[in-house]
C-alpha cells in the first residue's frame, strides 16, 4: 500500500468505518510524512466511510463530485484543497479523481518545532469542517503543487539529511497555506494564544516525564485545574490533560522508534509506575501496544 497499512475498525465508531494508520515503513525506514499522486496509492478509498491517524493535505488536479468530512459536504473541482485531521471520518464520492497528496503524523513537525501546539494553531486543522476545503487561485495552486513536487522528488531519492529539509518544507508548506487560508476565509493565519497556556507547554515539555497530574501545574501557575484546563481547550484546541497525554505519547513515540530501550524502560523513563500501565496507557491513545507500533 502507498500510504495505508492494514485497515481497522475504530473503537466507538461505525464498524463500517475502516481507520487508516500510515504507512512507515515505505522507504525502508521511519519516515513519518509522504507525498503523492492519489492515481498512484493503490489503497485510496472512493466511496466508503474511513478515518485517518495522520494529518492529509490534498490538492485536487482533476475530477468532480464531492467530499464529506464529518457529514459535512463539500464540492470537488480542481484546484481546491482538503485538509483532515485524524479521527475525521470522511468519504470521497468521485469520478475520476486526481491530486497531489501530503500527509504526515504530528510528530514528524513537533520534533522538529519543539512546539505541541503548533499544529493546533494553524486555522485548518482541528476546525469545523465547514472550514475544511480552500480554493486557491491558478498561480498559487501551482505554487503549491511544485513546493510538493519538491518533497516528492526529495522522497524518492533520500538521503542522511532528507528528513531536515523535508521537515523544513512541511514547515513553509503550512505556514504557506495558512496565509492563504486566512485570506480567503478572513481569519487570523493562526489562532491566537495565552500566556499561560503557553508556560502551561513549557512545563509539560519539561516536566511530563516527571508528573502526571494537571493539578501539580496548575499550582505552578498559581491557577486552578479548571481554568487552566478551559484555557488550554480555548488557546490551544483541547483540555490539559489531552495536550499532557499527547506530549506523553509523542516522547513514547520518539523513543520506541528511535532507541532500543526496552519497553519497561521506556515507560520508567515517561513516569510510568510498571510497564503493564505505560502498555495500557499507549494502547488507549494509539491504539496499538508500545511493541506493535515499533515493529508496524
Amino acid at each position: 500500500m502507498a500510504r495505508i497499512a492494514t485497515p481497522r475498525t475504530a473503537e466507538g465508531l461505525n464498524s463500517r468505518v475502516q481507520r487508516i494508520v500510515f504507512n512507515r515503513r515505505k522507504y525502508g525506514r521511519h519516515l513519518l510524512i509522504d507525498v503523492a499522486r492519489v492515481r498512484d496509492l493503490k489503497g485510496f478509498i472512493i466511496g466508503e466511510p474511513h478515518s485517518l491517524e495522520f494529518f492529509e493535505i490534498m490538492l485536487v488536479t482533476h475530477g468532480k463530485g464531492s467530499f464529506t468530512l464529518d457529514s459535512q459536504r463539500h464540492a470537488v473541482r480542481a484546484g481546491k484543497v482538503f485538509f483532515t485531521t485524524p479521527g475525521q471520518v470522511r468519504c470521497w464520492n468521485t469520478a475520476n479523481l486526481d491530486g497531489v497528496c501530503l500527509f504526515f503524523e504530528d510528530f514528524f513537525i513537533k520534533e522538529f518545532l519543539h512546539d505541541d501546539a503548533f499544529l493546533h494553531r494553524l486555522p485548518y486543522f482541528n476546525a469545523n469542517p465547514t472550514g475544511a476545503a480552500l480554493v486557491l487561485a491558478p498561480s498559487v495552486a501551482r505554487r503549491l503543487k511544485s513546493r510538493l513536487a519538491a518533497m516528492q522528488r526529495e522522497l524518492a531519492h533520500i538521503s542522511h539529511d532528507s528528513v531536515d529539509l523535508l521537515r523544513a518544507q512541511l514547515h513553509e508548506t503550512l505556514i504557506v497555506l495558512a496565509r492563504n487560508y486566512a485570506s480567503v476565509h478572513r481569519v487570523a493565519a493562526q489562532r491566537t494564544t495565552h500566556h499561560v497556556v503557553s508556560k502551561f507547554m513549557e512545563l509539560v515539555e519539561r516536566d511530563a516525564a516527571h508528573s502526571h497530574r494537571i493539578a501539580d501545574y496548575a499550582t505552578q501557575l498559581a491557577v486552578t485545574p479548571g481554568y487552566l484546563s478551559a484555557l488550554c481547550l480555548q488557546y490551544a484546541g483541547a483540555r490539559a490533560k489531552r495536550l499532557l497525554d499527547n506530549a506523553l505519547v509523542v516522547r513514547a513515540r520518539r523513543l520506541l522508534l528511535y532507541t532500543d530501550e526496552s519497553v519497561s524502560r521506556i515507560g520508567t523513563s515517561l513516569g510510568f509506575a510498571d510497564s503493564s500501565y505505560f502498555t495500557r496507557f499507549f494502547r488507549r491513545e494509539t491504539g496499538q501496544t508500545p511493541k506493535v507500533f515499533r515493529n508496524g
